[in-house]
């Protein structure tokens, strides 16, 4: 639909264009070369900076979502070792209440 629209608008646009320059001087039929194709580099021109635009938009979410899993990441590591420390002194709190109960029955034991 949007390129027969299109073929339809270039279609209309070169009839009016012959319909013109058969009106128009040579340098006018020239100046208005001239400005269709400055017309034309402009949209080229506003193409490329829309697509540089879009793929820098790209890149940056691509970081951003590469930050954020880096960031889960580290908090999971975290977690691990906040855990791993607490099981740690957990033994060692139990480790301690062990000794100290030996020590306690060895000391009933002598009285």
């Amino acid at each position: 639909q949007e390129m027969r629209t299109q073929e339809e608008m270039m279609r209309a646009a070169m009839e009016a264009g012959e319909k013109l320059a058969a009106e128009l001087t040579p340098e006018q039929i020239a100046q208005q070369e001239r400005e269709e194709a400055k017309k034309m580099a402009d949209a080229q021109r506003a193409a490329a900076i829309a697509a540089r635009e879009a793929a820098r938009a790209e890149a940056e979410a691509k970081d951003a979502a590469e930050r954020a899993q880096i960031e889960e990441e580290q908090k999971a590591k975290t977690a691990a070792l906040e855990a791993e420390a607490k099981a740690k002194e957990e033994e060692e709190a139990a480790a301690k209440a062990e000794a100290a109960r030996v020590r306690a029955e060895e000391i009933e034991k002598i009285r």
